[in-house]
């Protein structure tokens, strides 16, 4: 499935929320009604209320391990650490380090190189596993998942500005090393969310499932990965859709490892191994009833996914309105705002004028006496909003137009 959209750069990934001050319960959340095609606003905070007592949240347990590997004596060469194969071989990425840190994808690699990694382990090319992209490899490392523990670091693309910790990548449910990005999904969870869904009578049934490495430039589909589907979890599963109760998956690879184990009337069954099932809206969902996904690019393979939860219409709007399109309201948060100089001025205007060419209403909130007098005196209050708060900015505007400022997660958005 493809979207015509595009993404805005204030809607990409460039940070945690943390770092600004939000927590992680606090991005935004936009949920589609499949059955009346409705779509509503709200923090990720309301899940309690967004839910129904009963519904089973299917969660994905693994956690992500610092993937990537400097090579010694290659300042220009970074290996990505991707999926364990069977016959403890591999898939890896070999990528060109950028300034700053990023990276970027290389093909040059050949069948029999070898590299030294830090730390003094070695990968060896056996052959290609995708085009120009992905090798299989072997590690030399007793265990791979220890090795990259204590030397690798978290995998970053361009689109986010600096190195993150690795309990930036880490979700609350996230228990088994062995995910080379973060099941995203997952993200906004917090001990005490969590606990007011347990308390509100939502059910957590977990899942494995080790990610790969995505492909933000090929936008390819997804490979084997490896999972687990336990039998308390299949049982649960199955008890719940037997009484009418919903299955909703944190993410796509919730989904992946659930439809993979289900049968054509949506039964589970315990397994393991590896899962190269990719759900379409032509095969659909057996057993999951919804999806708690993130913001996916105009390209990615995930909206294939989506598509078999929402009709087409549906998704199409779903993405114009979190995109920004369709009148959405603009709230400028100025809360933690000491000092606005010139050049803060002339954006401030630069975006006013680009909100009343696409018809979207501007409000501001958090002003200082000292600021709201110098937005009167150079009339900017003319063309906004002001309100002593967020609450008030946001509420002031249309129930289907409402927004807020702060970022996704850090991180692809892998789910």
């Amino acid at each position: 499935m493809t979207l015509d959209f595009q993404v805005p750069p204030a809607l990409s990934a460039h940070e945690p929320p943390e770092a600004h001050g939000v927590p992680r319960d606090q991005v935004r959340m936009l949920v589609g009604h499949r059955d009346t095609g409705t779509i509503t606003h709200h923090r990720f905070s309301a899940l309690p209320e967004v839910l129904s007592p009963g519904d089973v949240l299917v969660v994905n347990t693994s956690a992500t391990v610092p993937a990537a590997i400097d090579v010694l004596g290659r300042p220009d060469l970074v290996v990505h650490v991707s999926t364990e194969m069977p016959g403890r071989v591999w898939v890896v990425e070999l990528r060109r380090r950028l300034d700053g840190g990023a990276t970027e994808p290389r093909s040059d690699g050949l069948a029999g190189d070898r590299f030294t990694l830090a730390g003094g382990a070695h990968v060896r090319l056996l052959r290609p596993y995708s085009a120009d992209r992905l090798w299989v490899a072997e590690i030399d490392a007793p265990s791979v998942p220890t090795y990259l523990m204590a030397h690798g670091r978290p995998i970053r693309y361009s689109y986010v500005d600096r190195d993150w910790p690795l309990s930036a990548y880490r979700s609350v449910f996230a228990t088994t090393p062995g995910s080379a990005e973060m099941p995203s999904a997952s993200r906004p969870f917090t001990e005490e969310l969590v606990t007011q869904l347990v308390s509100r009578g939502i059910v957590f049934a977990p899942i494995l499932l080790h990610t790969g490495v995505a492909s933000p430039e090929a936008h390819e589909k997804p490979y084997p990965e490896r999972f687990q589907v336990p039998e308390t979890t299949a049982r649960l599963v199955n008890e719940a859709r037997a009484a009418g109760r919903r299955i909703i998956g944190v993410g796509t690879t919730a989904v992946r490892a659930i439809e993979t184990v289900a049968d054509e009337r949506g039964r589970l069954r315990a397994a393991a191994g590896w899962t190269s099932l990719v759900v379409t809206p032509d095969r659909g969902v057996r057993a999951i009833d919804g999806l708690v996904t993130g913001f996916h690019e105009p390209e990615a393979s995930h909206l294939d996914m989506l598509g078999a939860f929402l009709a087409p219409e549906v998704l199409r709007a779903a993405y114009q309105e979190a995109a920004g399109r369709g009148g959405g309201a603009i709230v400028l948060n100025f809360e933690r705002v000491g000092y606005i100089n010139s050049t803060g001025i002339a954006l401030i205007v630069s975006l006013l004028a680009q909100a009343r060419a696409d018809g979207r209403r501007v409000t501001a909130c958090g002003l200082t006496e000292h600021y709201r007098e110098i937005f009167q005196i150079t009339r900017l209050s003319d063309f906004m909003g002001i309100y002593p708060d967020e609450q008030s900015a946001v509420g002031s505007a249309p129930a289907t137009a409402r927004r807020s400022t702060e970022r996704a997660p850090t991180g692809r958005a892998r789910e």
